[in-house]
């Protein structure tokens, strides 16, 4: 399952140093299933949580969103 794929991922890149901080952007189910998947290490990284479907924004429109 892909978030199942990115959980474990984003484990990896936490425990190695890689990543020492997060902000997830997701739409709201796949939130929650990432939330069920996310090791403790990768949920004490997370500082930010933005339940919302980006995909269709052009990329413009979601740094305005995100810098306002």
């Amino acid at each position: 399952m892909f978030v199942g794929d990115v959980a474990r991922r984003l484990d990896e890149l936490v425990r190695d140093w890689k990543i020492r901080h997060l902000t997830i952007a997701a739409p709201p189910k796949a939130l929650g299933a990432l939330r069920e998947k996310a090791t403790s290490v990768v949920r004490a990284a997370i500082r930010e949580e933005i339940a919302k479907d980006f995909t269709m924004l052009p990329i413009p429109e979601i740094e305005e969103m995100r810098s306002g």
